[in-house]
């Protein structure tokens, strides 16, 4: 290994020392179809592939909701997904109690 690999492999390497999941590129050839399955091989820098090809598995990106009552108008339910929209509803005259504690899920991977 020399100084230029040793710089592209470090990040991984520290990763899976950390107990990091290390993920491969699986892709029939084009850039754009690439999918990224759990790798749970041994690195050989000499007929192995370049590092590119592997990443450190990103974290789920996760998101919440919380529904509360609004008391006027035909439409009675208002939404927060962030501490902000909490707080400015909670302020509001209108407002009339939380009907549901925060609800949280996981976006798929790719999703922002």
């Amino acid at each position: 290994m020399n100084q230029s690999q040793a710089k592209e492999w470090l990040p991984l390497i520290h990763a899976l020392a950390e107990g990091k999941t290390i993920q491969r590129v699986r892709s029939d050839g084009t850039i754009s179809d690439e999918q990224w399955f759990d790798y749970n091989g041994r690195f050989n820098l000499e007929i192995d592939l370049p590092a590119d090809c592997y990443r450190i598995k990103p974290e789920p990106k996760k998101e919440w909701i919380r529904v509360g009552l609004w008391r006027v108008g035909l439409d009675s339910r208002r939404y927060a997904s962030n501490e902000e929209d909490e707080i400015r509803l909670q302020r509001l005259p209108y407002f009339g109690g939380w009907l549901t504690d925060r609800i949280e899920y996981e976006l798929p991977e790719g999703e922002v």
